[in-house]
């Protein structure tokens, strides 16, 4: 197989681009259809296993509180590796203490639940 090297060529990126986003999308389209499918014959497993459809519910519900949970670990653990860098904030510099108040009261004026009434535009 040919080596082509992409740096060369704005062309041959854009194809090479192009290439990755239609793996990436198949891939995703594939592997939401086998989720989708897991999830449900664990549902007529368990209905099947159990002999009732009243808990045939369970395996969903196990798998989104495990999504959940990983998707909790998996949050703090990018919080953990930002934090850990000096002079950095999880949610960066609009999060500091001041940004913060400054943009809740801006975002209550705009919206209309602002705990003076709504934001009036001077004159």
């Amino acid at each position: 197989m040919a080596s082509t090297v992409y740096t060369d060529s704005p062309a041959a990126r854009e194809a090479l681009h192009r290439r990755t986003l239609i793996v990436v999308m198949a891939s995703q389209v594939f592997s939401g259809a086998g989720l989708a499918a897991g999830v449900t014959v664990g549902a007529l497993l368990a209905a099947d296993m159990l002999g009732t459809s009243n808990l045939s519910v369970l395996p969903t519900a196990l798998f989104t509180a495990g999504s959940a949970g990983a998707a909790l670990m998996v949050g703090r653990l990018g919080t953990a590796m930002i934090t850990d860098r000096p002079g950095h904030h999880p949610a960066g510099h609009a999060a500091t203490p001041d940004r913060r108040h400054r943009i809740a009261g801006s975002t209550a004026c705009h919206t209309g639940r602002h705990p003076h009434g709504p934001h009036q535009p001077g004159p």
